[in-house]
């Protein structure tokens, strides 16, 4: 079973966004593969994820997005 890098990292990415230390979100997230965000991506609420998700460049956006789940394409559009 693949080890689910994004779960494990949604507790410090939640203290961050408290912190808003916007700059460590995106350069951890940068290392990880767009499928592994997108698997754990529900860790987040659904606030939380907008925000994320407007912190990170563009081409990452975009690959995260094709990866989501259609619920999880909506909420985020939603939010």
């Amino acid at each position: 079973m693949r080890l689910q890098a994004f779960s494990l990292l949604a507790p410090d990415i939640k203290e961050l966004l408290k912190a808003h230390d916007f700059k460590t979100i995106t350069a951890s997230l940068k290392e990880l593969d767009p499928v592994d965000i997108a698997e754990g991506w529900e860790t987040l609420s659904p606030h939380e994820q907008a925000v994320v998700f407007r912190i990170l460049p563009r081409r990452l956006q975009s690959q995260i997005f094709e990866e989501l789940e259609l619920e999880g394409q909506k909420c985020l559009i939603n939010h």
